[in-house]
């Protein structure tokens, strides 16, 4: 699953249908141990990559605005030690 996207032209996240005209969970979770992050669209896992290509093992900041590339609205975001 590495490399899948959004592909608004499409209309699909992965092979996952894109969901129009309602709210829709974008999950990351990141595992810092072994270096990935998995990406949940609407609660189905549609891809798994590298999180960190220089391998920090760190997390140290969050950008919530996209460099003004669409409009997004942020509901929840939570950092949680597992």
């Amino acid at each position: 699953m590495r490399g899948r996207r959004f592909d608004l032209g499409a209309g699909f996240v992965g092979a996952l249908p894109l969901v129009f005209d309602k709210w829709v969970s974008l999950q990351y979770i990141i595992d810092l141990d072994n270096n990935t992050v998995d990406k949940y669209y609407d609660g189905q896992l549609f891809g798994t990559a590298q999180w960190d290509d220089n391998n920090h093992g760190t997390f140290q900041a969050v950008d919530l605005y996209g460099n003004n590339a669409s409009d997004v609205y942020y509901d929840e975001v939570a950092l949680v030690a597992r």
